[in-house]
């Protein structure tokens, strides 16, 4: 559309993909980037607009006055909140055409689709309020009319189609046993937190939430590592992840391999960062987390390097706008609830690029919430697929379990033989 403005919007460390990626394919046009001090009003000229969701959100007061051609949404899960300020900046945006990008369609709730179509087609799924009422009176009857509704504006691109040339994707559980200090520690919070919260599930998740995720919280990460609870301080040989992971490491890197190592919990890093100093003084390490102000050096630095390397990522810093093909084998050290977010954290190993088979190792401890977790997932997944079919409820974890005891409690698990994890190894084809 010659002669209009258009308008692209992404998360922050995708801008400078996005400004390449238009160089290449539209070397005519004129791009610039939203910035505090560089708005549409300092440029009027036709011209491809970058903005990062954040500097939309700042810049919300000039979207009424601005047309634009084409708007684009990449990474479209950021506005599944209709509440947000962000989510209601991009209502704000008028587009002759619009696009949304997303691998992640839902997340959580049906809601998070109905937030997409507010922005692409606002009133095809009706108002929010008549949405959710709908779904409340009737979820089957309102899922089988939404598939038919959203069904002509839908295009899936799984990577069986637009990357065949992708070799496959082997992900496997390693099951961790819990060291004496862990179990004392995980037994113990369990019992404090139902003495507090009760056995209620509903009532502790609905009246003491706050109370309630911060007991999960520290439940996961006496099972990743007991020195991350505030008031202990232990040897990183307390942890049995680290250790079944200092003995992994020893046969991956010593064949050569390029490592990525993902963690929810940044100071589950940093005691990674010591087994890797202690245990392998030779392979480059490489840091890629939340405070990483030039997040492409480290991965260039990663990505150029002869030979073995390690790049430690915090899960939610690895979402979107990085590639680590040069590695092939993948570390998770801690099971997180939403499986999109372990799925977009594995594609940046797991992409066009990559030309061996990616092993992921899911490192999980045995008898605890980190097993229940896993269970769960199904659930989460099946979210997934309501885009296109086989809709299910919405995920709720009181539908799981009969009570607070059921969810978190430590089973009893079998001694190892040798004090090591079992393996259990599952294949998965090229996901989605």
């Amino acid at each position: 559309m010659e002669g209009k403005r258009h308008l692209i919007v992404c998360p922050a460390s995708v801008v400078p993909v996005w400004r390449e990626e238009a160089a290449r394919f539209f070397p005519g046009m004129k791009i610039d980037v939203l910035k505090a001090w560089h708005d549409f009003v300092t440029n009027p000229e036709p011209v491809i607009w970058l903005a990062s969701y954040t500097q939309l959100r700042k810049h919300r007061a000039f979207l009424d006055k601005n047309e634009f051609g084409y708007a684009i949404l990449d990474e479209g899960q950021f506005i599944k909140n209709p509440d947000a300020k962000v989510t209601r900046a991009c209502f704000a945006i008028h587009g002759a055409h619009r696009l949304v990008l997303t691998g992640t369609p839902l997340e959580n709730r049906q809601l998070d689709l109905w937030s997409i179509f507010r922005f692409l087609l606002p009133g095809l799924l009706g108002s929010r309020a008549t949405f959710e009422a709908s779904l409340l009176k009737d979820r089957e009857e309102t899922i089988n009319r939404l598939r038919l509704q959203i069904a002509p504006f839908v295009l899936r691109r799984t990577k069986d189609e637009v990357a065949k040339e992708l070799p496959p994707k082997v992900v496997m559980d390693l099951h961790c046993p819990l060291t004496d200090l862990q179990r004392a520690e995980y037994g113990r919070i369990c019992e404090e937190g139902m003495q507090r919260l009760g056995s209620d599930l509903n009532a502790a998740m609905r009246d003491r939430s706050f109370g309630f995720f911060a007991l999960l919280t520290r439940l996961r990460q006496a099972c990743c590592d007991p020195d991350l609870l505030p008031w202990i301080k232990a040897n990183v040989s307390q942890s049995g992840k680290l250790n079944l992971l200092v003995e992994k490491l020893g046969e991956v890197i010593s064949s050569g391999h390029k490592v990525v190592i993902f963690s929810q919990f940044v100071m589950f890093l940093d005691r990674v960062r010591e087994v890797l100093e202690r245990e392998f003084t030779d392979v480059p390490r490489f840091e890629l987390t939340g405070v990483t102000l030039d997040r492409q050096k480290p991965v260039q630095g990663f990505q150029s390097v002869e030979g073995p390397a390690v790049i430690l990522v915090s899960l939610k810093a690895a979402g979107t706008g990085i590639t680590l093909h040069a590695a092939d084998y993948v570390f998770l050290m801690d099971p997180w609830w939403n499986p999109a977010v372990e799925d977009q954290a594995i594609d940046r190993v797991h992409r066009i690029g990559q030309t061996n088979t990616v092993f992921v190792y899911r490192l999980v401890t045995e008898g605890t919430i980190e097993e229940r977790i896993q269970a769960l997932k199904a659930e989460k997944r099946a979210l997934f697929d309501q885009i296109v079919g086989n809709f299910k409820a919405e995920f709720n974890i009181s539908d799981h379990f009969s009570s607070l005891e059921s969810l978190i409690k430590l089973a009893s698990v079998p001694e190892p033989d040798s004090g090591e994890g079992d393996t259990n190894g599952d294949s998965e084809s090229n996901g989605d």
